[in-house]
Order: C-alpha cells, then sequence, then structure tokens
C-alpha cells in the first residue's frame, strides 16, 4: 500500500459502504468497489495527488463517488439492451430520469431504423395501422383487398418488422 492512501483507507472504507446504494450492493461488494478506486489511484500515481492531506482525501473520496456513479450507470445501462427494450415504452414513463431518456431514445431510434429496412409495402401498412389509427376496415377498401388478407399482411409486416428490430438489437 502507498503512504499517501494509508492514512485515508478507513475513511474510503466508510464512504464507498455508505454511498453504495441498493442496486450496486445486489451486483457488487463494497469491497472490490473500494479495491477498484485504490487501483485507480495507484495507477494515477502520486503526482496526481493534490499535496495537501485535506486534499488528497476529498481527491481520494471523489474518485470513489466517481466510481460508484459509472458503476450505478452500468448496471442502469443493462435495461437499455434489453431485448424487450420497447416493452419499457408502456405505461406511465417516468420522463425525468436521464436513463429512462436514453432508454427511449435507443428504442425509437432502433424502431426507426428497423422501419426504414422494410420493403414500402410493409411500411406503409405498419404506419397506417399502428402510427396513425386508420382502421383495418378502411385500409382494406383503400388497398381493394379483404380484411382477412388485410390482417395476413399486417400479421407477416409485424413479423418482419420484428425480425429487424432483433437484428438491431443485435447490432447495438
Amino acid at each position: 500500500m502507498q503512504h499517501w492512501l494509508e492514512p485515508h483507507l478507513a475513511a474510503l472504507r466508510t464512504y464507498v459502504r455508505a454511498k453504495s446504494g441498493s442496486l450496486l450492493r445486489a451486483k457488487e461488494a463494497w469491497t472490490d468497489l473500494v479495491q477498484t478506486v485504490c487501483c485507480e489511484l495507484l495507477v494515477a500515481g502520486e503526482r496526481a495527488l493534490p499535496s495537501e492531506p485535506h486534499a488528497r482525501r476529498r481527491y481520494i473520496l471523489q474518485a470513489a463517488e466517481h466510481l460508484l456513479i459509472d458503476r450505478v450507470r452500468y448496471h442502469t445501462a443493462e435495461c437499455r439492451h434489453a431485448s424487450d427494450g420497447m416493452a419499457s415504452l408502456g405505461g406511465s414513463v417516468d420522463w425525468q430520469t436521464p436513463e429512462r431518456l436514453a432508454c427511449v431514445r435507443e428504442c425509437l431510434q432502433r424502431a426507426m431504423f428497423a422501419l426504414a429496412t422494410l420493403e414500402d409495402s410493409d411500411r406503409v401498412l405498419i404506419e397506417r395501422t399502428r402510427l396513425q389509427g386508420e382502421s383495418q376496415q378502411a385500409i382494406a377498401i383503400g388497398l381493394g383487398c379483404s380484411q382477412g388478407a388485410l390482417r395476413v399482411r399486417l400479421h407477416r409486416a409485424t413479423q418482419r418488422l420484428e425480425r429487424s428490430l432483433g437484428r438491431t438489437a443485435a447490432a447495438i
């Protein structure tokens, strides 16, 4: 252990234990987090440290805070990469959290990209029924086909969209 880190180790342990929330404690041991902070500080070296002891302590605890924030972001980002990311758009959405906004943004980008990869007939059919809310009866009349045939076309177009969304999610 470096001589400059040792006097602050107890404070670092206490800080990490107190500040690691339930999400982080469920995913990682606080002792591992302390060890990671120490490794990062040792790699940064003594040259990066302030000369005053109080400033050093503040610097060490700030490094711990940044690590905790990064680890929480990492673990909450897992929800954004889940295969059912589009399902998270339904229901009441708390639009105020950055994680939720990022999730919604990514899902919308994936959906727009997947729609763009479809053939024009499939894309127009999905847009008219799902996005514009046009009735299947009106669309069937406009296309000159039965409602049953339209439902089959819509089902197949939706399946192609789902496959395209799966490929898009795998590419991200």
